[in-house]
Formats: C-alpha cells, sequence, structure tokens
C-alpha cells in the first residue's frame, strides 16, 4: 500500500513538470511579460526622448489587447502568441514636462510566428498612421475598422515617406529602405552623445499636422525665413486654417498637440509659399524648408517636392532591416 502511494506520487509530480506554461494574452486587457520564447513584438517607443513609463496599449485584427509599461529606454516587449495582425499601438505619456502630454502611434500589417516583429512608436510612424486611419487622426486607427487600409496602404505610405526623407536616413547611417516602424534603434548612445541613428533623427524634426489631416514635417534647428528667403530656413503657411484669432497657427506637434505657427510676416489671405511641387497643390498648405502629404495624396506615386536633409544628424552604427 505504501508503494502504490509512492509510485503514485512520482506519476503525478512528473505530469505536473510537463504541464504547458500558460502566457499573457486573449480577449481584453493584460499586462504584456517578456518572455525568451515564442514569438515577440518589441521595439522603442521615442519622440527625440525616451518615453519612460508610458502605457503601450496593443489591439489586434480580433480585438485582443494588451499592455505595457515602457522601460527608462522607452523599449518594451509582447509576448505575440495569439495575436492576429494587423496590429495597432498606442503610446501615452502625461509625464512630458513643459510639453504636456504625448500620444504616439505605430501599426503593422504583419506578425511573424516564428521571429521577433519590431514595431517603433515615433512621430514618423504616427504620421504614417495618420493616413490609414478613415479620420485622418493617427489616434483613431483601428486594426478591425481600419483592417483593410492598413493591409494595402501600409507598405505605400511608408515608401513615399521614406523617399521625402531619403536623405536623412543616408546621413543617419541607414539604407534609404530602413523605414522607422521596423528598423531597431536606441535612445541610448555610446561616448556621451545625445543621440544617434533614429534618435537623431527625432531629436531634430518637426513633425506636425494641420487641422484637415496633411502631415508636415521641417528641420527645427533652422531659423524662420526672411523676407524673400527660399534657402536655409523654414516657414509654413496655411490659410485656409488660420483665423482672426489665431491668425498664425498653421498646425500642431503630432505628439503633444502643441501649436506650429506660421509665418507671422504673412497676412490671412496670402498665398502659401513656394513648396517645390511642380504639379496641382491639393491642399491649401505651403511651406519653404519642409515636406508635406495628406489624405489626397497618391501614395503608390513619386512626390516631387525636394527630400527633406536635416542639420544636426549624428550617424549612428551599422544598421540593418528595413520597415
Amino acid at each position: 500500500m505504501r508503494l502504490i502511494s509512492r509510485h503514485a506520487y512520482y506519476i503525478l509530480l512528473l505530469a505536473a513538470s510537463l504541464l504547458p506554461i500558460a502566457c499573457g494574452g486573449g480577449g481584453g486587457s493584460s499586462p504584456a511579460l517578456a518572455v525568451s520564447t515564442g514569438p515577440l513584438v518589441t521595439g522603442t517607443v521615442a519622440q527625440g526622448r525616451p518615453l519612460a513609463g508610458a502605457t503601450l496599449r496593443l489591439k489586434d485584427a480580433f480585438g485582443v489587447t494588451m499592455t505595457a509599461i515602457t522601460a527608462v529606454d522607452g523599449t518594451y516587449t509582447f509576448n505575440a502568441s495569439g495575436l492576429t495582425a494587423p496590429i495597432v499601438m498606442i503610446a501615452v505619456s502625461t509625464s512630458s514636462g513643459s510639453a504636456g502630454a504625448t500620444t504616439l502611434v505605430s501599426c503593422k500589417d504583419v506578425i511573424s510566428p516564428l521571429a521577433t516583429t519590431v514595431v517603433n512608436v515615433t512621430p514618423w510612424t504616427t504620421a504614417i498612421c495618420a493616413m490609414l486611419s478613415s479620420t485622418g487622426k493617427a489616434v483613431d486607427l483601428d486594426p478591425i475598422l481600419d483592417r483593410d487600409r492598413i493591409r494595402t496602404m501600409l507598405v505605400s505610405v511608408d515608401n513615399y515617406t521614406k523617399a521625402l526623407l531619403a536623405p536623412t536616413l543616408i546621413t543617419a547611417g541607414y539604407l534609404t529602405t530602413q523605414g522607422p516602424l521596423s528598423t531597431p534603434f536606441s535612445t541610448t548612445s555610446p561616448y556621451g552623445l545625445s543621440g544617434a541613428g533614429y534618435d537623431s533623427i527625432y531629436d531634430n524634426i518637426i513633425v506636425g499636422q494641420t487641422p484637415t489631416h496633411v502631415v508636415f514635417m521641417a528641420d527645427k534647428n533652422l531659423p524662420g525665413c526672411a523676407l524673400g528667403q527660399t534657402m536655409g530656413c523654414v516657414q509654413f503657411s496655411n490659410p485656409a486654417t488660420q483665423t482672426t484669432i489665431q491668425p498664425n497657427v498653421c498646425g500642431a506637434d503630432i505628439a503633444t498637440g502643441a501649436p506650429i505657427s506660421c509665418n507671422a510676416s504673412l497676412p490671412l489671405t496670402a498665398m502659401p509659399p513656394s513648396n517645390n511641387i511642380a504639379t496641382a497643390n491639393p491642399y491649401t498648405f505651403g511651406c519653404v524648408g519642409c515636406i508635406f502629404w495628406g489624405p489626397l495624396d497618391n501614395f503608390s506615386g513619386v512626390s516631387s517636392q525636394t527630400p527633406l536633409s536635416l542639420t544636426h544628424i549624428v550617424p549612428g552604427s551599422t544598421n540593418r532591416g528595413s520597415g
């Protein structure tokens, strides 16, 4: 009798050791845990500085949601088991100092079932996602309602914006195929540098959006344009959205909502400044020293704008990947 009990004990112990370990995921909201096996979704949340302690929410094509808190360097990791692409991620941080609250968005049309999928969340990815949203606002992008738009448009919008920032990508040490969505980057840099590679790009770029959902980018280091100046400066104009109450507001920072001013010397009735577009401009918006696009663009085509070459870019180490 005692011998049978001992055998039964060892059989139960062996069976317990073979049981699978449960992982997070499934319907509803659950904390995402970093795991050493299985498919992962990972990346960096940053806007020129890492968004540490930000709440990051992931939603997939079947409504499965997961949440995570970003690390000090802005990184995160989700267990991707059971997730179905496309996915949309929204990061919210209320610890942005004088900049106020920050909301960044990213999305991905494919998740690898066998390897790690990198999905960064930045102002540039927010701009891309804005073009995929049926409302023109990145925060409204939904992987269920906008599933077909993400699957059919993401690659073309990503490629369109990479072409418009090609010189900056090369200066930062990347190939022009290495886009903002899936190219790994770090917010920490050796030798005391403030940032390198993609982190350097976000340190030096303005990313704004007008009330009519036009996205614009410019070099934050350049001064405003003097009368007649067309090089080495930045000038925005958006007469359609200026009012007598806010005569010089052209748009808002895509991450914080802070207003971005138009050129103060331009009257409300002034035509937008030269925008380097040879074909008809479908937007009441123009600029010197910037690039812009919006929901009326043909993203499968080639823009006639002069690509943006940011200053003060610090090249990163050899980088691989694309997206």
